[in-house]
């Protein structure tokens, strides 16, 4: 079967860039992360080329492109590509982001408002940090892998270069990074394994953490302006604070500000802890935990009302040896007054019914 894609090389500021482009319409790019390259995009670009011109490059350093020795900081690597886009003859581009790539397509939105329209990250905010900011200890022994790979590049790199695969298959096989040890094919591997054995790719990687550290910090503290495009960003469900609906005011095209309503996601009563460390083994697990949680909340919600968030998804919860718990909890739930299930598209709509935006109590992000 004939590869949907075409696969080409281009000299950008001193280094060959390879890219891959597929399908026509309005033009899409997708910026991979690490110790991806343009290859983790394969299985979306046949659907995305029906309506768009996909371009997929491999960043500076990583995959099939050359590896420079230096350059690595995003706000470089968004130079890079807009480079490219340029030099293929395009004036308006969305993009797409993920892990790294993500951040890369911060400072590609931030540096060229009158070439990038639109914008989704994943599983990325702009950086790991503003200059001058406290890193949280938590967040540090979350993602330790951040300074084993920025604070001493050079050595880390010489340590995993011994073994690529072993040290690659952490990333990939393990539920530290992952839902499901199976996310990942063993071709799949192979070629994540394939370019980041290329000399010079470990090296160049790992500078991605190590810019992440400073030059990153630095010019994400500088970055004060905001974004005045459609922006929309999606992640594995990490917020554990209140679940409470908020209204903030978001910028958009011509300098308007409009009301957005955010309905907060948690992590806490989410079935994606059947695939976390010291989550939940059994259906007997998840349903004990959300009946407690319902429990506290269903007293504290007789002086004022309370809100419960639930995390479900097939690939999880739906499998018999689960499914089990939700039945269980549901019944419970039924065993009380004065209690309303439903989807997070009903909240927001009662949410903007009875509390509508209000300017002065509006959260505005700093």
């Amino acid at each position: 079967m004939k590869e949907p894609w075409q696969h080409h090389q281009r000299n950008i500021h001193g280094f060959r860039m390879h890219y891959v482009t597929a399908g026509s319409g309005y033009p899409l790019v997708l910026l991979h992360g690490w110790p991806q390259s343009w290859y983790e995009w394969r299985k979306v670009i046949p659907a995305l080329a029906e309506h768009y011109t996909v371009i997929a490059p491999d960043l500076r350093g990583l995959g099939d492109s050359e590896k420079p020795m230096s350059g690595y900081d995003k706000r470089t690597l968004a130079s890079d590509v807009r480079e490219l886009v340029t030099e293929l003859g395009y004036d308006k581009v969305g993009v797409v982001g993920h892990d790294w790539g993500g951040s890369v397509a911060f400072y590609f939105a931030y540096d060229n408002r009158t070439l990038v329209e639109r914008m989704l990250i994943l599983d990325m905010i702009p950086g790991l940090i503003k200059a001058g900011d406290a890193f949280p200890l938590e967040l540090a022994l979350k993602i330790n892998h951040v300074f084993f790979h920025g604070g001493n590049p050079d050595w880390a790199a010489m340590l995993v270069s011994q073994n690529v695969d072993a040290y690659l298959r952490r990333f990939l096989t393990t539920l530290d990074f992952n839902y499901s040890p199976a996310v990942f094919s063993e071709e799949e591997i192979a070629e994540y394994v394939r370019v980041n054995s290329i000399p010079g790719s470990i090296r160049a990687g790992f500078q991605w953490y190590a810019t992440g550290l400073r030059e990153d910090a630095v010019n994400l503290a500088n970055a004060t302006e905001k974004l005045t495009i459609p922006v929309a960003a999606y992640g594995g469900a990490s917020f554990l604070g209140n679940v409470v609906p908020f209204w903030t005011p978001v910028e958009v095209k011509g300098g308007k500000s409009v009301p957005h309503l955010v309905v907060p996601y948690t992590l806490d009563a989410n079935d994606m802890r059947f695939a976390t460390p010291q989550g939940f083994n059994t259906a007997d697990h998840f349903y004990d935990y959300l009946r407690d949680s319902f429990d506290v909340l269903y007293r504290e919600g007789r002086e004022t009302p309370r809100m419960m968030s639930i995390g479900m998804h097939c690939r999880l919860l739906g499998r018999p040896g689960r499914l089990r718990a939700l039945q269980r909890f549901l019944d419970h739930v039924q065993a009380h007054d004065h209690v309303w299930v439903t989807r997070r598209i009903d909240i927001a709509r009662h949410w903007k019914a009875r509390f509508p935006f209000d300017a002065a109590a509006a959260f505005v992000w700093e």
